[in-house]
């Protein structure tokens, strides 16, 4: 230190190497099953921080009884020998039963596999009748990671299902199969995805004579690259080709349907502002016009860590696949498929402030236009179908989330949007106006997690011939309390609609009244 004192000012040319040494612990995401069942929550308010990848993306409202969450993942300080996990509860007043289980057979660095398993049975009575599910999925997938860097990943996963329609009096059987393979690389200045997906589903059985169970094929092919031409700009192109085959009865012969959405883009980032620009253009076959175009913007100002603006512009062709319905409304009617759909514009925006002392806020809203687009309607043999509507409206809510260091979180959201015939927002089928969802968890003791929830959708419709009908008021109330024995072995009791309010689903299924459930789960 005395020498470097003696240096002149002047002359001082000072360096210093520091090697840090880190231990990364990569945390693997067990397997979920695939949402085949509907479930009426909408997805838990998270607290959003921008970011110049961050896009807005529009989530579609479920609707049935709530289930048993699979673990969400393998908790890094497990011990180390940790590969699998195991989750059963068992539940009352009448009977529900869920399972959940995993293991990753290969665990290396630069290769995965691993399968995984759900099962899903609820029994419960209302209003003298007797309503019965039961749903099963077995999946396998992996990915292996090369020198190069490049990933090559992919799965496949079948599921059977049956359940009773009380209304109509006949037991339904159905089936399902997706598989998916990608490959993303990277060239030089080329960032490139390449992909394919197969997925098949079908009702076994119609009530209605002579007409069979409603069955179709998707395949679908994409990819995208993305080319650097300058330190903040990239130029890209995104190809996909979405077929969709049916042999619906009531359609008559097999119906094939299908696009091909062409989406160059221009890619910026300059300091505190991001943004993604291009047009969708849309190349429809089967059906409707055959050529549309609509913008793909997507843009985010971000000038600190505690303040962003983000605004997105969308829209295009949509396919309605069975498969995809079924998650809305699993008692649809059986012998019907759909035609395409097309959202001229979507308008997105939001402000977010915060976290700030652990609170943070947000405020967004809306707009969206679609022309055939389905809703639910009621149909004479005591279910639901979907018919197609020219749909637009708007809607802007309040977001609001606070955490007291690892004691206590809580988040809440209030959403109004149109309601009505015409007038609606096109991701609440069941054309709410009011959506309320609030969530607190609290972990007072090591290894106690508690945690309280509520969900309200109000003035919801539905539409019987040419009129609208009240689907009454949704509110849920749940509570879930878990207890960890140790890193392997966990308890959880839980409770849902403690305030037995009784509504009808978007298949017309009444919701459970007050239920209960307890199990536990192992990792091993």
């Amino acid at each position: 230190m005395t020498a470097l004192g003696a240096m002149p000012a002047a002359a001082q040319d000072l360096s210093r190497e520091i090697t840090v040494d880190r231990e990364i612990i990569p945390v693997e995401q067990d397997a979920r099953r695939l949402p085949l069942i509907p479930q009426v929550s909408l997805p838990p308010v998270k607290a959003v921080t921008l970011e110049p990848t961050q896009r807005a993306v529009s989530l579609p409202v479920s609707a049935t009884v709530r289930l048993l969450d699979p673990v969400e993942r393998i908790d890094p300080q497990a011990p180390p020998h940790t590969r699998g996990y195991l989750t059963l509860g068992l539940g009352a007043p009448l009977f529900v039963s869920d399972l959940s289980a995993g293991y990753r057979i290969i665990d290396r660095d630069d290769r995965a596999l691993r399968a995984w398993l759900q099962w899903n049975s609820t029994d419960y009575k209302q209003s003298s009748e007797y309503w019965r599910d039961r749903q099963g999925t077995l999946g396998i997938d992996g990915a292996r990671r090369f020198a190069s860097g490049a990933l090559l990943e992919g799965g496949v996963a079948a599921s059977f299902g049956r359940f009773n329609q009380p209304l109509a009096d006949y037991w339904q059987t159905t089936a399902r199969v997706d598989a998916d393979l990608a490959w993303h690389a990277r060239t030089g200045g080329l960032t490139y995805n390449v992909g394919a997906r197969y997925g098949w589903f079908g009702y076994m059985q119609s009530p209605v004579t002579p007409f069979d169970g409603a069955k179709q094929n998707r395949v679908s092919v994409s990819g995208d690259g993305m080319f650097a031409i300058a330190d903040a700009s990239d130029l890209g192109l995104s190809a996909a080709l979405d077929l969709l085959t049916s042999n619906a009865a009531a359609m008559g012969d097999t119906d094939t349907r299908g696009t091909v959405t062409l989406t160059p883009m221009w890619r910026l980032r300059a300091g505190a502002l991001s943004m993604t620009l291009g047009p969708r253009i849309d190349m429809t076959f089967g059906g409707g016009k055959f050529f549309h175009i609509a913008p793909d913007v997507k843009m985010a100002w971000v000038p600190s860590s505690m303040f962003g603006i983000d605004v997105e512009l969308g829209g295009g062709e949509h396919v309605n696949a069975l498969a995809d319905l079924a998650l809305l409304a699993r008692r649809q009617a059986p012998y019907l498929c759909y035609g395409m759909s097309h959202v001229p514009l979507t308008v997105n925006a939001g402000i977010t402030v915060g976290p700030f002392r652990g609170a943070w806020a947000r405020i967004y809203g809306g707009w969206a236009k679609a022309n055939n687009w389905l809703m639910p309607t009621l149909w004479s043999e005591g279910g639901m179908a979907w018919t197609d509507c020219n749909v637009s409206g708007a809607r802007a809510g309040l977001e609001l989330g606070a955490r007291i260091g690892s004691l206590a979180e809580v988040t809440a959201a209030y959403t109004i949007a149109q309601s009505g015939k015409s007038k609606a927002w096109i991701d609440n089928r069941d054309r709410a106006g009011h959506v309320v969802d609030a969530r607190l968890r609290v972990t007072p003791l090591a290894g106690l997690d508690l945690t309280a929830t509520y969900q309200l959708r109000a003035h919801r419709l539905v539409a019987v011939g040419s009129e609208m009908h009240n689907l009454g008021n949704l509110s849920l109330l749940g509570v879930r309390a878990a207890y960890a024995l140790n890193q392997s072995v966990s308890v959880f009791v839980s409770g849902d609609n403690l305030l037995n309010r009784s509504t009808r689903m978007l298949d017309l299924a009444p919701s459970q009244g007050i239920n209960a459930m307890i199990g536990g789960a192992l990792k091993f």
